[in-house]
């Protein structure tokens, strides 16, 4: 189904790692897509790049100043032309040139289309690991991301209906396709492979405020089990979790915390 897609990069000082995530978007084999770059008035060269590197292939580039990537996020939207809309932020990647022909092709019927995500972690010495980002269903969702919100691409009405929420400081990508998902929506699971995710980013890092936060975003909305979840979390899981980041090298955090080993 070719159906209309808006790409939206947010970047701020990425220099070192915006030209794969260009790349890997500008290199995608699907014909109907508008590209969206928002740079938050950076200052280690990342807008100079774009301009002098890659001007020819996105649609949209402008550099100005943000309250934050969430702002950043919620600016673009209002610029995309598309009917459903995929963020593939600075770090992130395709996983390969037809991964927006693959969400296209299964979009028919849904509100949206998520996949699995690859993430990436670099040590202090440079060596790249990769996890299988663990998924849960969307039946558990209360209990935290279901998925990586790069691996969604999902209706631009949906995005602009909810937002991101600028009070959510960490998790607002997570609390709009909550309340997406509780709205109605229809999202819809392939099983394959979407993108790769930078650990580093805003969310990566477990906060014990910000994940109270956004329970206290969420309350309105949230079941009996979700509030036992998050009680949890933010008064007994994060706070041992505190004490295992002093203690255990970052490599191993990361094993134990997706679950999964290295692929």
């Amino acid at each position: 189904m070719n159906i209309s897609i808006s790409v939206v990069t947010v970047v701020y000082n990425g220099k070192s790692h915006i030209a794969d995530t260009v790349r890997s978007v500008i290199g995608q084999d699907y014909d109907n897509f508008q590209y969206v770059v928002l740079d938050g008035n950076s200052n280690d060269g990342t807008f100079e790049l774009l301009q002098s590197n890659f001007i020819q292939d996105i649609d949209i580039l402008i550099s100005e100043p943000d309250n934050g990537i969430y702002d950043a996020m919620n600016k673009a939207v209002e610029l995309c032309s598309g009917d459903f809309v995929v963020f593939m932020n600075s770090g992130d990647r395709f996983y390969n040139p037809s991964t927006l022909s693959l969400l296209s092709n299964n979009i028919i019927g849904h509100d949206g289309v998520y996949g699995q995500t690859i993430l990436e972690y670099v040590d202090n010495k440079g060596r790249l690991y990769n996890f299988k980002r663990k998924l849960h269903s969307l039946e558990k969702i209360h209990r935290g991301p279901a998925f990586c919100h790069q691996a969604l691409l999902l209706r631009k009405n949906l995005i602009q209906r909810f937002g991101f929420n600028l009070n959510n400081l960490k998790y607002a990508d997570y609390e709009l396709v909550y309340r997406s998902i509780y709205s109605g929506a229809r999202l819809k699971f392939v099983d394959t492979f979407v993108n790769y995710f930078l650990l580093g980013g805003l969310s990566s890092k477990p906060d014990i405020r910000a994940s109270y936060i956004c329970w206290m975003s969420l309350k309105d909305i949230m079941p009996l089990g979700g509030h036992i979840y998050y009680a949890t979390r933010v008064f007994l899981v994060l706070p041992v979790k505190y004490i295992f980041n002093l203690l255990l090298p970052r490599t191993l955090i990361n094993q134990l915390k997706y679950n999964s080993g290295s692929l």
